[in-house]
């Protein structure tokens, strides 16, 4: 589902409506699961930034913490190339306690923006998921900044 209103996301997806709340003006989508099986919470949150655009991908890392705040740390970090464009994988935590999640960040600049995609999924299926979260990345087109 393409969320179309906050207020239907569970409590597994509260990473989700923070992140949305915080960044509205800069989130181009914003999708979820509505009815996960009970170990594969997940969702999707695109959003661009023009103001990181000129950061390297190699010191973005540092720049997440005031972009997201305190709730995400990062547990692991590769940069490679995606369908030839180069790209950031941040496998983080994010959230605390009980609302903690699991989020990869692909981070690649296209069209003058960084981009940022962000994969929530649960720590169990974190691994097997990032073939699945590279290919979306992989195919996914920029077609307008407007």
């Amino acid at each position: 589902y393409i969320l179309q209103d906050l207020n239907n996301l569970s409590v597994e997806n509260e990473v989700l409506q923070q992140l949305y709340q915080q960044y509205a003006d800069d989130v181009v989508m914003v999708a979820y699961n509505a009815n996960p099986a009970a170990d594969a919470q997940n969702g999707l949150l695109v959003f661009r930034n023009e103001t990181y655009a000129a950061v390297p991908l190699g010191l973005i890392s540092p720049v997440l913490t005031p972009l997201f705040g305190d709730t995400v740390t990062v547990l692991d970090q590769e940069q490679f190339s995606l369908n030839g464009r180069d790209t950031l994988r941040l496998q983080t935590t994010a959230g605390a306690n009980d609302a903690a999640m699991n989020l990869v960040i692909y981070v690649f600049k296209d069209a003058g923006q960084l981009w940022l995609l962000g994969f929530l999924t649960s720590q169990s299926l974190m691994a097997a998921q990032l073939p699945v979260f590279d290919a979306a990345v992989a195919s996914f087109t920029v077609l307008s900044v407007e």
